[in-house]
């Protein structure tokens, strides 16, 4: 298993049009919820982008042992944070851990990468976002990577099974990596608007 996913626990929809209800008189066809077009508010922001937190605090390539045999472990924990996904702003605010066997990749064939999917349903019934780590190969491609799902990418990983290390790009709004996975690109970590102008500002100012 190269690949695996999680759903965060505890996540929590603001402004979603079909949890956030105005009146509720017990009767689904009562209910009355906020519009969807109030999440237009949250293009100030921008989409697919890290509003705090969701930063990768460790990741580990480890040995255990899974009926009577000694697997690879590769072991991600990341920290609560908000993100806005398909102009949807969700807080995860336990930690995350991904963790997935990675006995039979070689790993001089590709990389890791850990990455939130999510799509906006109209519907009342829990519409969950789900972190993910997926391997991609040196051309850029996975077949477990679904482009029309996947909105954001927090890091990629590099391991080395000789030695059992990871080595992972670290959880930066500077950070300028993009990649690119089944022709779509991606920044990783990618920072909201107004981080990403402050972040600009701060650069005019003393690189320039």
């Amino acid at each position: 298993m190269t690949n695996s996913f999680t759903y965060a626990t505890g996540q929590q929809i603001h402004i979603d049009p079909y949890n956030g209800r105005l009146f509720d008189f017990n009767k689904h066809q009562s209910r009355v919820y906020l519009g969807r077009s109030i999440n237009q508010l949250l293009n100030v922001f921008g989409d697919n982008c890290i509003i705090d937190g969701l930063k990768i605090t460790a990741v580990d390539l480890e040995e255990k042992q899974l009926n009577d045999q000694i697997v690879n472990n590769l072991v991600v924990n990341i920290s609560p944070g908000k993100a806005i996904l398909d102009t949807t702003l969700i807080e995860f605010p336990n930690p995350i851990l991904l963790e997935a066997d990675v006995t039979s990749v070689d790993d001089s064939t590709g990389y890791f990468i850990v990455s939130i999917a999510y799509n906006y349903l109209q519907d009342t019934f829990d519409n969950k976002a789900k972190f993910k780590l997926s391997f991609i190969d040196n051309s850029g491609y996975s077949p477990h990577f679904y482009t029309e799902m996947e909105k954001i990418i927090l890091t990629k990983i590099d391991i080395n099974k000789s030695n059992l290390s990871a080595n992972w790009i670290y959880s930066y709004y500077t950070n300028s990596e993009v990649l690119t996975i089944n022709d779509k690109e991606y920044k990783l970590f990618p920072p909201d608007n107004i981080t990403k102008n402050i972040i600009r500002s701060i650069q005019e100012v003393f690189f320039i």
